[in-house]
């Protein structure tokens, strides 16, 4: 079972492409398939074979995508490796605002069988053995490659800018299915601007990153992908980047409460609300006492939850944003609930 797990796992890395699963299967005389999942994901030039019985461009796959390549003009060469960078497929918007590419260059590329159109959802995608080809391709001009990520990262953190609004609107069903079907980019944006420490676009994400998170019951992706950035916010002396990392963590232990990790996570989200306290953050205290509320739920301090929800509804108050002021109000009544408050 564990092995037909691991054939599952190189089949889907390669796309189902029967030459890449058959130079794949070569290494089963040197390696497990445990290894060779690992290496593929690592080195494309693994898929290749010495066989003389075969037209030399047939002997690799990097030797197929050579040919592809050299058939493409140089600006078909650019747009395509831009490309590359969309993870889980991408809009005809996206690459037309990240890549600059026209719907004619995008057909053309679909055309050439380099990229693939779902007509039902409208998506375009990139096999992922052309992609992993075609960001290597990319990569080999550094400027061009940072140039690349700093466009596409802030394509999704517009996207997600403007998701917190409609995610708490009569849109929310259109904008999570959005926000979903562009997952994989958006953590790839999210990932770019914490390796850039770039404070100012990673508060675009925070908030619709946690609802979405939050309404999927996704608890230990979330608890992953908040923890994560709290480490690369540690040690920022800036204001806001101190701001920032509060509420992260703070978003960090609320769902660490419903992995069963509460009394870390009530002392990380206690933590949060004395720094964002500190610093005037009314919003970011806001969703630190509510995580603090809720690991205090699951550590039995129902008094306790009494007093900081009150706190909350106080803070929405005092923000004036109906949604915040609403969503704290659903919380103080299930905690007067907990409480026997009838």
């Amino acid at each position: 079972q564990e092995e037909l797990g691991q054939i599952n796992q190189i089949c889907h890395f390669v796309g189902g492409m029967p030459l890449a699963i058959e130079l794949a299967a070569a290494w089963l005389h040197m390696l497990p398939l445990e290894e060779i999942y690992s290496e593929l994901e690592q080195n494309l030039d693994l898929l290749s074979s010495e066989m003389r019985d075969v037209p030399e461009r047939h002997r690799s796959i990097r030797a197929i995508f050579d040919h592809s390549w050299s058939m493409l003009d140089t600006g078909e060469q650019g747009i395509f490796a831009r490309l590359s960078l969309f993870q889980g497929g991408f809009t005809w918007d996206a690459a037309r605002i990240v890549v600059n590419a026209s719907l004619q260059q995008l057909s053309d590329l679909v055309n050439k069988s380099l990229v693939s159109h779902d007509t039902a959802t409208g998506r375009l995608e990139i096999h992922e053995l052309l992609r992993s080809f075609a960001q290597e391709k990319l990569e080999e001009n550094s400027d061009d490659f940072q140039a690349a990520r700093k466009e596409h990262g802030s394509y999704f953190a517009e996207l997600m800018e403007r998701s917190w609004d409609l995610l708490r609107s009569p849109q929310q069903q259109d904008t999570l299915e959005m926000i979903e079907a562009d997952l994989e980019n958006i953590r790839s944006a999210w990932t770019y601007f914490q390796e850039e420490t770039n404070i100012s676009m990673l508060w675009k994400f925070v908030y619709g990153l946690w609802y979405v998170y939050w309404i999927r019951w996704w608890n230990l992706p979330g608890m992953t992908l908040f923890r994560d950035a709290a480490r690369s916010l540690e040690g920022s002396t800036d204001e806001d980047a101190r701001v920032l990392r509060a509420l992260v963590q703070a978003l960090q232990s609320y769902f660490m409460a419903w992995l069963m990790f509460s009394e870390e996570g009530y002392a990380i989200a206690l933590e949060s609300a004395e720094t964002l306290e500190e610093l005037g953050h009314l919003p970011g205290l806001l969703f630190a006492k509510y995580s603090q509320a809720v690991n205090s739920y699951f550590n039995y301090r129902y008094l306790e939850m009494l007093k900081i929800t009150d706190r909350m509804v106080e803070l929405a108050e005092e923000i004036g944003d109906p949604w915040l002021l609403g969503f704290t109000l659903f919380a103080a009544g299930l905690t007067a609930i907990t409480n026997e408050l009838y």
